[in-house]
C-alpha cells in the first residue's frame, strides 16, 4: 500500500510542477513514422492463455508547431486546445493506429468446445485509434478516440488459426463461444512528465510519471505509474509504446544516438472489461474483475535517427479473480521515421 501511495504522490508533484512549466524553446521534429508493434506471450514461454497477442500498425505526423507564424492560421490548429495544460506551448502531432488483441481461455482447454468454466473467455477486439499528442517542455500528453468491434468481427479467430497453422501448433476449438459482436467507442487521456535525476556526457536517468483513463464500452480504468530510464541520451523520446499494458511513450523527436534500460510500474483500478465481464447470456458471470491489479515492465530500447527498436518483458497481475496466477507478455517495437 505504501509503494502506490508514494507513486501517487510523485506524480502528483510532477503533475503540478508541469503547471508551473515556463516557456521553454521547443523544435518540431520533422519526420513521419510508420510503427509496427507486436505483443505475444509466445515470446516468453510456449503457453497460449488469457491476454495471449496483440498486433499494431499505424502512422504518425510529423510535428506541428500550431504556436508559431507558419502554421498558426492552419485549419488544424485548433488541436493545439485539447490538452489540460493549453496555455503551455507544445509541439503536435496526429496519429492513425490499427489494433487487435486476441484474448482464449488456457492453452489445455483448448479442445473445449463451450465457454470453459472460470476460464478466461474467447475474445478479439479490432479498433482505429485516432490520437493527438502534445510534447511540451517535459511533459507528453495524448488523446485518443477508438472506434471498433469485438467479436466475431474482429477476427482474432481467423487471425490466431492462420499462425497455428503455419507454425504447426495445436487450434483453440472454441472461439463459436467468443464473446458476441458489439461496436465499441473509447476514449483515453495519458499524462506523462519527465523528471531528470542525472545528467552527464554519457548518462542520464530519468522518472517518468504519469497517468491514463479510458472511458468505453470495451474498456474503463484510470491507470497511474512511472518508469525509471538508465542510459545515453534520455532527451530523445518518452520511453517505447505498449498495446494493452502500462503507459506508453508516443514516438521520438530527436534524430540522436539514444540507448536505454527502463523498469516501470503501475497499478490499475478497471470497472469495466468486457473481455472479462462478458456481453452476453453465454458469457456474462463466468469470469469476474478484480478490486485492482498492477503490472511490471522491463526492457531496452535504442534509437537514432528517428527510429526506434524495444523489446519489453512484462508481468501482468490476475486480470480476472478465478485467474491462478499472474501472466508473462512480450513486446516488440519497430517505428521507421522517413
Amino acid at each position: 500500500m505504501l509503494r502506490w501511495l508514494l507513486l501517487f504522490v510523485a506524480c502528483g508533484v510532477a503533475w503540478a510542477r508541469s503547471l508551473l512549466e515556463t516557456p521553454t524553446t521547443l523544435i518540431p521534429f520533422k519526420k513521419q513514422y510508420i510503427t509496427l508493434l507486436s505483443e505475444n506471450d509466445a515470446y516468453l514461454h510456449p503457453i497460449d492463455r488469457y491476454y495471449t497477442a496483440g498486433n499494431r500498425a499505424g502512422y504518425v505526423s510529423k510535428e506541428y508547431n500550431f504556436w508559431g507564424a507558419a502554421y498558426a492560421k492552419s485549419w488544424l490548429a485548433w488541436s493545439r486546445y485539447m490538452s489540460l495544460l493549453y496555455r503551455s506551448p507544445k509541439m503536435t502531432r496526429f496519429a492513425l493506429l490499427v489494433s487487435q488483441s486476441i484474448y482464449t481461455p488456457l492453452l489445455e482447454h483448448h479442445r473445449q468446445q463451450g465457454v470453459v468454466p472460470g476460464d478466461h473467455l474467447y475474445a478479439g477486439y479490432l479498433r482505429a485509434d485516432l490520437g493527438v499528442f502534445q510534447r511540451s517542455a517535459h511533459s507528453l500528453e495524448s488523446l485518443f478516440i477508438s472506434l471498433g468491434t469485438v467479436g466475431p468481427h474482429a477476427f482474432a479467430q481467423d487471425i490466431q488459426d492462420w499462425v497455428h497453422n503455419k507454425l504447426g501448433d495445436r487450434r483453440f476449438l472454441g472461439w463459436q463461444y467468443q464473446i458476441r459482436n458489439e461496436f465499441i467507442f473509447e476514449i483515453s487521456y495519458q499524462w506523462l512528465r519527465k523528471i531528470p535525476l542525472l545528467k552527464t556526457r554519457l548518462l542520464g536517468i530519468d522518472l517518468i510519471p504519469g497517468v491514463n483513463i479510458s472511458l468505453g464500452n470495451a474498456i474503463t480504468q484510470a491507470r497511474l505509474g512511472s518508469m525509471l530510464r538508465v542510459g545515453y541520451n534520455l532527451d530523445a523520446d518518452f520511453g517505447p509504446n505498449k498495446i494493452n499494458s502500462n503507459l506508453s511513450g508516443g514516438f521520438p523527436y530527436s534524430d540522436k544516438l539514444s540507448l536505454y534500460i527502463f523498469a516501470g510500474v503501475s497499478g490499475s483500478y478497471q470497472p469495466v472489461d468486457i473481455f472479462v465481464q462478458g456481453n452476453s447470456p453465454e458469457t456474462r458471470d463466468i469470469t469476474h474483475l478484480p478490486v485492482a491489479f498492477y503490472t511490471l515492465e522491463g526492457g531496452v530500447a535504442l534509437l537514432y535517427k528517428g527510429f526506434r527498436i524495444a523489446i519489453i518483458a512484462t508481468n501482468l497481475s490476475k486480470t480476472f479473480r478465478e485467474q491462478p496466477q499472474s501472466h508473462n507478455i512480450g513486446t516488440a517495437e519497430i517505428s521507421f521515421a522517413f
